[in-house]
């Protein structure tokens, strides 16, 4: 399940990580999660796929982030 693996992926990120995922679409359930944390990168790849790369933004912290499931 990607969001499954995002969401774990995100509680172990830090300044220096970047998290890559690449979806068959737009994670939309993950975005409002982690926006207000998270600098959000976004590439279209061929047959509508999604390529999302994720930093977290400078000064935030991951304590808040609800890593439940978005569905």
């Amino acid at each position: 399940e990607p969001m499954m693996n995002a969401l774990l992926a995100i509680k172990f990120a830090d300044k220096d990580t970047k998290i890559v995922m690449v979806n068959h679409k737009f994670p939309a359930g993950l975005i409002p999660k982690i926006e207000k944390s998270f600098d959000v990168e976004r590439e279209d790849l061929d047959g509508g796929a999604v390529k999302m790369t994720f930093s977290l933004k400078e000064g935030a912290s991951i304590e808040n982030i609800d890593t439940s499931l978005c569905h």
